[in-house]
């Protein structure tokens, strides 16, 4: 079911990838506040302003990165062109999420803490792996929790023991996973 996104707060859209998977045009919208970045992957259809502010043909830009005969998506990365300003609870575009698993990411990086990976060589060459921060710990305690207690595994009955999430929860109360 197509469901719209909203902006969670006032930000300002940086820059952003598409990319042709699974047959469909999917957008990466990177947006950014303070030391926060804020990533919205499989977004199906951005609205209007978003897609103007990429100074290229997506269609375009898509069909030419792409490889002949690949199955590897083309990715084309672009800066947005000037940055775009947001306000909260303005309408992002809708989804549906991916084709096979209906998935949509929301990720949030933040610049001012490094997490737990950042003690792992294999992972300080990339500012997604060290920043990456989990989106729910920005909302009330309560819907923090509710969100919680909805992750499972991919089989969608068994409980997740230690997600990405519940880890940086888990160290920010003291506790060990």
């Amino acid at each position: 079911e197509r469901a719209p996104i909203y902006a969670p707060l006032d930000m300002a859209l940086i820059e952003g990838q598409y990319y042709k998977e699974e047959g469909m045009t999917q957008y990466a919208l990177i947006f950014e506040t303070g030391c926060i970045r804020i990533i919205l992957d499989h977004v199906l259809e951005p609205v209007e302003k978003i897609r103007n502010s990429f100074a290229k043909t997506i269609s375009a830009d898509i069909d030419a990165a792409q490889c002949a005969g690949s199955q590897t998506p083309a990715l084309v990365h672009v800066k947005a062109n000037p940055s775009l300003r947001i306000k909260g609870g303005e309408l992002l575009g809708y989804t549906t999420g991916t084709r096979n698993a209906h998935r949509f990411d929301f990720g949030v990086y933040n610049a001012g803490k490094k997490n737990f990976l950042s003690d792992y060589p294999q992972y300080r060459y990339n500012w997604r792996y060290i920043y990456a921060d989990c989106p729910y710990d920005y909302y009330s305690e309560a819907k923090r929790k509710l969100y919680y207690s909805r992750f499972t595994s991919l089989n969608g009955r068994d409980p997740v023991a230690a997600t990405f999430c519940k880890k940086l929860f888990s160290q920010k109360e003291g506790k060990t996973m």
